[in-house]
């Protein structure tokens, strides 16, 4: 269960693009079931690691800093 505010919306971000499920169930059953979805439907997979793929062909963070330091002289 989400321990942060922002989890819920990360949740369903999540879900939104296709990487996983969002659920506010709390029961075994729901969640197994859900969980097995996830683990059967390769589609989770894939989109997840299509967007993994994206997040590291993003800039280094020390590269972002750097650029920001020299803009700011």
């Amino acid at each position: 269960f989400p321990l942060m505010a922002d989890q819920f919306s990360n949740a369903r971000n999540v879900e939104r693009v296709g990487a996983g499920l969002a659920t506010s169930e709390r029961s075994v059953p729901e969640l197994r079931s859900a969980i097995e979805r996830v683990l059967r439907d390769g589609t989770f997979r894939r989109t997840a690691e299509r967007i993994a793929g994206e997040i590291r062909l993003q800039p280094d963070v020390g590269d972002a800093v750097a650029a920001m330091l020299s803009v700011a002289g």
